[in-house]
């Protein structure tokens, strides 16, 4: 990552621990790390290494035990639920391993609706969410519902929900482990892609080793720290 780069998040010296029983369990052990506008880098790690932790740590939706996480010059690790869930509604987008869309909404309301719930109104929403539709080729299935979709489709429309609020990151936990090669091989791709186009960084959780040649940089959750 180059020094003139933007970043948009930075940990810093993240410790995050468990308590299982009488025993604590250490699962973030002095984390840091960077994350550049549009960089797109992923993480690997064995099972139980604590990437979700990680994640969750990154989207204020947990908070660690001691350390920083900075999000638009906002401390997420110290700031109150609803400075992080705005931090989190201006700055961020997430994909799931389970897509999470609403099954009863088409694919363009699934888009559109995170759009409906900031305000902006129906036509504009529906707008917007059609044109991101589009853009990763699903110009053709606006009206489709997630039963009607394959699952690389599926994905690629929480791609579209995921980018609908103009996020500069979007964090993706195990995007492609219910896909199976070439449709993975296709969303990684796509992911690529709307980090260019849109400009928004890219943290990826994955177990696809294929994946990774295409990433700026990839980094092993390890004893607590990104090596």
């Amino acid at each position: 990552m180059s020094t003139e780069s933007i970043v948009v998040l930075r940990a810093e010296n993240l410790y995050k621990n468990y308590i299982q029983g009488d025993v604590e369990i250490p699962v973030l052990g002095g984390l840091n790390f960077a994350l550049a506008r549009a960089e797109q880098v992923a993480v690997v790690g064995r099972s139980g290494s604590g990437k979700s932790t990680l994640m969750h740590v990154l989207a204020g939706l947990d908070t660690p035990a001691s350390g920083n996480v900075w999000v638009d010059g906002i401390d997420l690790a110290s700031a109150d639920n609803d400075t992080r869930a705005h931090v989190r509604s201006e700055s961020m987008g997430f994909v799931y391993q389970n897509h999470h869309l609403l099954p009863e909404f088409s694919a363009l309301e699934n888009v559109a609706m995170p759009l409906r719930i900031e305000g902006i109104d129906r036509a504009s929403a529906q707008e917007k969410a059609t044109h991101l539709l589009s853009e990763v080729g699903l110009a053709k299935r606006l009206s489709h519902w997630p039963g009607q979709l394959s699952g690389g489709e599926r994905q690629r429309v929480a791609v579209a929900r995921a980018l609908a609020g103009d996020p500069k990151i979007i964090l993706a936990d195990e995007p492609t482990g219910n896909l199976d090669a070439e449709t993975a091989a296709q969303v990684i791709e796509l992911m690529h892609v709307m980090s260019a186009e849109h400009g928004c960084a890219f943290l990826v959780v994955t177990h696809d080793a294929n994946a990774l040649p295409s990433f700026d940089r990839v980094v092993r959750l390890a004893d607590g720290v990104l090596k």
